[in-house]
């Protein structure tokens, strides 16, 4: 029997031109932590919203450059297409020491958008360096298009297609009976 105390729900930062509000606020994460708070009322759930805290300027990747003919930052037009490319959140030497601080048994991370989801393996890769034998799960939209992709990478141990507040107490339920992964609808391992 694995015992399980301690789960970090994470929602990645993320680098774009601009944010709106439904990429920043994250509802299936809260759905998940009162689900899952319901279902095992002895777990600590900890919820990490890192895309939402602040924003940075930051330099124009290379893949980007070609948009410099396009877009001016110094234009203060509210119709603009493009601003300044900023960095939305938590800055990932400040997310490295939280990590380092703060052990979990599970880490579910967040992946909704596949623009994004350079960042979300990026903070799984984090996790697994600093805890090798820990247990990181995908969860989100992006899933359903890249949930093998990501576990094949390495970074994940499992993802999670549909809805997650079903599945993820199921994965739970598993891993702390030592049972079977086979019959868990839309888990991905």
């Amino acid at each position: 029997e694995l015992i399980l105390k301690k789960i970090l729900l994470l929602q990645p930062y993320f680098e774009d031109f601009y944010a709106t509000k439904i990429r920043l606020f994250p509802t299936g994460l809260l759905y998940l932590a009162e689900n899952l708070q319901k279902k095992f009322p002895a777990l600590q759930i900890t919820l990490l919203d890192c895309a939402s805290s602040e924003e940075f300027t930051i330099p124009l990747p290379a893949k980007f450059q070609y948009l410099k003919a396009f877009y001016f930052p110094e234009d203060k037009n509210p119709f603009r297409l493009y601003g300044n490319f900023k960095h939305f959140g938590t800055k990932f030497e400040t997310l490295k020491e939280y990590l380092q601080l703060n052990p979990f048994d599970v880490y579910a991370i967040s992946s909704n958008f596949t623009a994004y989801s350079s960042y979300t393996c990026e903070i799984a890769r984090l996790i697994k360096l600093i805890y090798p034998k820990s247990l990181v799960v995908a969860g989100g939209n992006n899933c359903s298009i890249e949930g093998e992709k990501m576990v094949e990478s390495g970074a994940f141990d499992f993802a999670i297609q549909g809805e997650g507040e079903f599945t993820f107490p199921e994965l739970l339920k598993s891993l702390m009976n030592k049972g079977s992964f086979l019959n868990i609808s839309g888990l991905i391992y």
